[in-house]
This record gives structure tokens, sequence and C-alpha cells, in this order.
């Protein structure tokens, strides 16, 4: 019988006590009891600090726009981190209104502030949890002689050296980038905090316009104007002129565009192109551009960005240049009679005597077919059954 290896036996990993009592009598040992028992406490303690951070269930998180003027819907939390409306009420928010109660003998401030506000920024906004917070930031400047406006934006950036109303700030974060630009000096617009919301607007109009209502949030219209300083105008140019073109393009042009607009998807690349640095006005020579070339390698030509910039700076678009370019095509067979007569015919010439009009390419093109016409005149009756009018035809270069 083998004898058990004491070098290998001394290589078993160590078996606890506790394990031991555990395969012995099928029961766990008091040590374990505790341990699961300990690791129990822990996680459902760690539940419950994750739930006690959620907001209570029944907390009024913000309201939304009701059904007809008037009128505003609540949201509330559901205490597990979702949330569901409420029915709908009366809102004290009404654009305009000096907020008079009790048969208009008591004004509210509060009231008046939101109210004003209202007219601005809409009653969305004017709605949220941080107009209070606004509202005591602005009463010091209302009470000097500040417009509400006035008021709303001196707030606004005190608010921010102080540290305080951070959901206010947060929210109009974009609006300090834009700011610190300037102060760097670079030459950005900034808004006042009524202009930026309106933008937020236009912006969110535009993008569901075109089916990319995912991106009308806070949250991109902070990056566009903020981080990539695009106005709105300049947005909705990117959105018409640029995206629309490689969203609605035929299959071969996407193909080419995409090369150079990279994306999974029609978001993916409506993102890249409304957050990059570049700027309306260039992006959209760019895809006027590519179109040339795209139209070009339909038809078997090369050329480059400089030369499709030239072509689309004259007017010529996808389909326009693919005809064109067929033309161009067609002069290669010049470029080789060209060179049996020592005549330089370039592919250049050939675009530019088909786009442009060019009247010395179009010239050595009239040389190239008479030279090639006189030759098959003086070979007239050499050439068996063959008529001269078919001859005169072969000559020609198109």
């Amino acid at each position: 019988m083998a004898q058990k290896d004491p070098y290998q036996s001394s290589l078993q990993t160590p078996v606890d006590e506790s394990t031991k009592f555990q395969q012995k009598t099928g029961v766990k040992s008091s040590v374990a009891v505790n341990k699961a028992a300990a690791d129990a406490l822990a996680a459902k303690a760690e539940e419950d600090a994750k739930k006690a951070a959620l907001p209570k269930a029944g907390k009024i998180l913000r309201y939304k726009p009701g059904s007809k003027p008037g009128f505003r819907i609540p949201v509330f939390s559901d205490g597990n981190g979702g949330e569901f409306d409420g029915e709908e009420v009366g809102n004290p928010i009404i654009p305009g209104s000096t907020g008079l109660e009790n048969g208009g003998t008591v004004t509210l401030a509060k009231n008046t502030f939101a109210n004003t506000l209202a007219l601005l920024m809409g009653e969305g906004e004017a709605g949220q949890p941080w107009v209070e917070e606004l509202r005591t930031l602005s009463q010091g400047f209302i009470n000097t002689g500040s417009t509400v406006e006035e008021a709303a934006n001196l707030a606004l950036r005190e608010a921010k050296a102080k540290g305080v109303a951070s959901p206010f700030v947060q929210r109009f974060s974009a609006i300090f980038k834009l700011q610190d630009r300037l102060n760097a000096g670079e030459t950005v617009y900034v808004p006042t905090i009524a202009e930026y919301v309106k933008s937020e607007q236009q912006l969110g109009d535009s993008l569901r316009a075109v089916g990319l209502g995912e991106l009308a949030t806070r949250d991109v219209a902070a990056k566009i104007f903020g981080d990539a300083n695009k106005s709105v105008a300049e947005a909705t140019s990117l959105i018409t002129n640029v995206f629309g073109a490689i969203d609605n393009a035929p299959k071969a042009l996407k193909d080419d565009l995409q090369t150079y607009f990279p994306g999974v998807d029609r978001t993916s690349i409506a993102k890249a192109i409304l957050l990059g640095k570049e700027g309306a006005q260039e992006l959209t020579k760019k895809v006027k551009s590519i179109e040339q070339l795209s139209a070009a390698k339909s038809q078997g030509i090369n050329i480059d960005l400089a030369t499709g910039a030239d072509l689309a700076a004259m007017g010529y678009d996808y389909s326009s240049s693919l005809t064109n370019f067929g033309t161009v095509k067609n002069l290669e067979r010049g470029q080789m009679l060209g060179k049996a007569n020592a005549i330089d015919f370039t592919q250049q010439e050939a675009i530019g005597a088909t786009f442009a009009q060019n009247v010395a390419a179009q010239d050595k093109i009239r040389q190239i077919s008479e030279t090639e016409t006189a030759k098959w005149q003086g070979r007239a009756g050499t050439g068996g059954s063959q008529s001269l009018a078919s001859r005169n035809r072969a000559a020609t270069i198109l």
C-alpha cells in the first residue's frame, strides 16, 4: 500500500475549526452563524443607507405644466428612486399676476416673484424648487431698485460666489462657462437667464423637428452652449446643413460622408457634430467638398478635398456633379489621344473644361478632335467598308 507523501500533505489548504465542525456534524458552528448574521446586518445597513438618501415617499420633486393655463401637475417621489404624477391642481404661478390673495388685500412676495419670473422663463421653470432660493438671493437687489430679471442675473453670480443655492447654480452652469471664456479674452456672448432658457426651448424644437428628441435635454444643451460655444442659430444650421446632408444623402454618398463623420447611429453623429469645436460654416463647407469627392469616385475619378471645395464653391452639388464627372471620365480618351499628338491634356483641364467652361482647356479638346479627324480623313478610302462618317465619329474625344 502506497504511503502518503508528507510533503504533498503539507501543501493542502488548512481547514479552520468551524469548517471541520460543520463537515463532521452537518451543523454550522456558532462562528459561522455569527459571521453570516454580521454579513446580513451589514448588507441591510447598506441598503437602509441608500434608501435613506432617496427623497421620501410623497415628497414633491417638481411640477409639470397642466393640460390648460393656470394648472399644473405635481410629480411625487415614490421613496424608491422612482416618481409618479399627482392630480392636476390649480397653479399659484400665473405669468404676470401680482400674487394678490384674500380678495386682493394681501400681496405675497414669493408669488409675485414667481409669477414675474414665469413671464421671462415660462411656467415650468418658475415652478422649480430652486425658485424660492433665487427669490431670497434676489430680494436685496430688488429692494435697491433692480427689476426681477436684473435681480435674477445678479443673484446667479452671487450664489456662485457664495457657494449657495447649488441646484440653481448647476441649472445654469453653461452661463458660467461662457462667462469664464469671456473673462479669458474670448469673443463670446454671455446670455441672461431668460435668454438662456429661451435658447434651450428653441434648440429643443430644432432637434425634435428632425427626430432627435433624445438630445433635447438640459444636459445636452449645456454642453452645446457652454462647452462647444454654439448659439441656437449655429446649432440649427449644423442640424440643417450638416446633419441633414448626412442623414438624407443617397447610400453611396452617405457611406463616404460617414468616413469623415463617424458614428454608430444618427444620434451619435448628431452629437459629434453639435459638440465638436468646428463651426457651422466650416463643417458645411467640408460636407459639400466631400459630396464632390463622392460624386467623382462614383464615376471612377479621384480628386482631392481642395478641388472638391472649389467645385462646391461654384454651386455644384452631388447630383449635378455626377453627370459632369461622367463627362470628365469620357475625356480620359482625350488625354491618350493628346499624348499621341504631342498635346498635353490633363485631368484637371478636363474638369476645368466641364465644370468651369475653361476656354483654354476646351480649345485643347478642339485641337485634339481636329487632329484626329484630319488623320482619319487622310486615310479615306483605305479603311475597307468603314465609312468616312464613322471614322470621323471615331476621331472625336467624346
